[in-house]
């Protein structure tokens, strides 16, 4: 009976002990997308705002790239949110809510990596002219 009881305990604290460094290790990986997701997304919002100051004439194209980038942006923000607000949730939703966010950062790794070409075109693309503001006491 002594035995039975030995093995069923070390069973047991096996199985919290697997279960702790599990939950750790997903503590860490989550940290770390988390990091590279922000990352991502300054990089993203980075391009996003400089070609808002380039003149971009006409060129459907470069448009397009560049609503599709807004569009995973924004996705990844909100992912990243939800992700970012404290819960009281299982395991299972815990790992759902990773997985929303590994997709999402995947979406914006893929989104920027196929930039490349945008990002030169954008370079080449002569800037706004900076416009100042009215002042009213100079009206004629």
């Amino acid at each position: 009976m002594d035995a039975l009881f030995s093995l069923v305990a070390s069973d047991i604290v096996s199985r919290l002990i697997s279960s702790l460094t599990t939950r750790y290790t997903n503590l860490s990986t989550a940290d770390d997308k988390l990091e590279r997701m922000q990352w991502l997304l300054l990089r993203a919002r980075t391009i996003v705002e400089e070609a808002h100051g380039q003149q971009i004439s006409n060129d459907q194209g470069t448009l397009l790239q560049l609503r599709q980038l807004m569009e995973s942006m924004y996705r990844g923000y909100y992912v990243l949110n939800a992700f970012q607000e404290p819960h009281t949730c299982s395991d299972t939703t815990a790992a759902r809510r990773l997985r929303k966010l590994e997709a999402a950062m995947e979406g914006l790794e893929a989104t920027i990596g196929d930039l490349k070409e945008f990002a030169v075109f954008l370079l080449d693309s002569p800037r706004l002219p900076h416009r100042q503001p009215r002042n009213s006491t100079h009206l004629c």
